[in-house]
């Protein structure tokens, strides 16, 4: 009974999408202000790239949106994370 009750919890909590890690992401911004937008679901070569950009090594298309994870807040915005990770940049 008790493996029944913690597969279905397990399934459940993965299915809503919550993390038990806390290892929480964002969805990161571009030069204009707009979030990046991606038309392939799931992982792809573009939103990796645009995660890359922004200093993280996984990212994925989630809503059509671009979302990287472990994206911590200081570098959402392009610039900010180009400053963090660029230091020979003259912005």
């Amino acid at each position: 009974m008790n493996i029944k009750l913690f597969c279905f919890l397990s399934i459940l909590i993965s299915l809503t999408g919550l993390s038990l890690s806390g290892d929480d992401g964002n969805y990161p911004i571009d030069a204009n202000g707009n979030r990046y937008s991606c038309g392939k679901l799931g992982e792809n070569e573009f939103c990796l790239k645009v995660c890359k950009l922004h200093g993280v090594k996984r990212g994925y298309c989630y809503f059509f949106k671009c979302y990287c994870e472990l994206l911590k807040d200081k570098d959402i915005q392009f610039f900010d994370a180009y400053k963090t990770y660029c230091k020979n940049s003259r912005i």
